[in-house]
């Protein structure tokens, strides 16, 4: 369970008592989670992974307003899915005796469900925990964690996953990233796939503090402040009528980084903080990125030097990607048991001496 939920103690008895009763010894249980906003909506029940697409975790059940009882029936109706999120979830100490490679940040409750748990998680209205929205905290770190462990997944969990799917994936989210002024999101992406393409040794081997707190004060200028910090006077978040004009014309100017200042004269374009636009930004040289129910955000501005820069890494990344992911994945497959061990996270979060 996490530490910052919000729950009633009556999920762990009625946890205890579904799978005391369970005909399945292997029976998981994945809680349900609801925004601590929205206690009513849910935010997330079971989940499934598809590396192919550019939000791998796909939620079910997600913005249910449990309210509503034919809302709660189709709830309780069980089908099979990938995982159960870490926000809370129960097993049975005889499913596995491994532990999960130690990709912290993203992913190692997804690796764990893929690998040990699929088919056998079920979730049970009644059984759910509160937290606060994830949006604010999926910032360039997050971003940097995801591209490094995803990878690392796809090369366990899916044996057919190939080096053109992930180089389209990476590139596709660089791309966008880059044309919506998120330069620091577009760095730590494609940072986190090299890291992964270095190897288990290299990988595997760092300390997860360390990198963590080096993954922080790498990216600094997409932080959050409030509405009065970012002192953003003119906007316009009008959509564009001439959308396949506008598209066609910001492919062909690199998101409008070879138009003149004369053409880019447009008032600062307002989008939700998780949006990626490849148009808002083509007749702009300023964006403004915030949260609806906060006001939060930051101001993101045209460095075209920059993403010039990063447009020559992402291309540097898919090379790399296409000559080594191969030969990355089946040594991640080959140490796979060897970073599942008790032995491994004995000797790198007890002694860390010993390794």
């Amino acid at each position: 369970m996490d530490g910052d939920v919000v729950f009633e103690p009556e999920i762990i008895a009625r946890t205890v008592e579904l799978m005391r009763y369970a005909i399945d010894d292997d029976l998981c249980v994945a809680s349900a989670i609801l925004r601590t906003d929205h206690p009513a909506v849910q935010f997330e029940a079971g989940a499934d992974c598809d590396p192919t697409v550019p939000h791998l975790w796909q939620a079910r059940g997600r913005g249910r307003n449990l309210l509503y009882p034919e809302v709660l029936l189709e709830s309780e109706r069980q089908t099979p899915f990938d995982y159960g999120a870490w926000w809370f979830f129960a097993f049975s100490l005889g499913v596995t005796a491994t532990y999960p490679p130690p990709l912290f940040g993203r992913g190692d409750d997804v690796y764990w469900g893929l690998r040990h748990m699929a088919g056998w998680s079920v979730t049970v209205n009644g059984i759910g925990v509160r937290h606060a929205d994830f949006d604010p905290k999926n910032g360039p770190p997050s971003a940097f964690c995801e591209s490094r462990n995803l990878p690392i997944i796809t090369a366990l969990a899916f044996p057919g996953f190939t080096a053109g799917e992930l180089r389209k994936r990476v590139t596709g989210v660089a791309w966008r990233s880059i044309l919506s002024f998120r330069y620091d999101w577009a760095a730590a992406t494609l940072d986190g796939t090299a890291t992964s393409l270095d190897g288990p040794r290299t990988s595997m081997s760092a300390d997860p503090a360390r990198t963590h707190q080096q993954v922080r004060s790498r990216y600094g200028t997409e932080v959050l402040r409030t509405a009065e910090e970012m002192e953003m006077r003119s906007c316009s978040g009008r959509p564009c009528r001439r959308a396949l004009l506008v598209r066609l014309i910001a492919v062909l100017t690199i998101g409008g980084n070879l138009l003149p200042r004369a053409l880019r004269r447009r008032p600062a374009g307002v989008l939700y903080m998780q949006h990626r636009s490849v148009t808002a930004s083509t007749f702009r040289d300023e964006l403004l990125f915030r949260f609806d129910t906060t006001a939060e955000g930051f101001r993101a501005g045209r460095d075209r030097r920059r993403a010039l820069c990063l447009l020559w890494r992402t291309w540097r990344v898919a090379r790399r990607i296409d000559r080594e992911f191969d030969v990355a994945a089946a040594a991640y497959r080959r140490d796979e048991r060897e970073m599942t061990s008790e032995r491994f996270w004995r000797a790198k979060f007890v002694d860390p001496a010993a390794t």
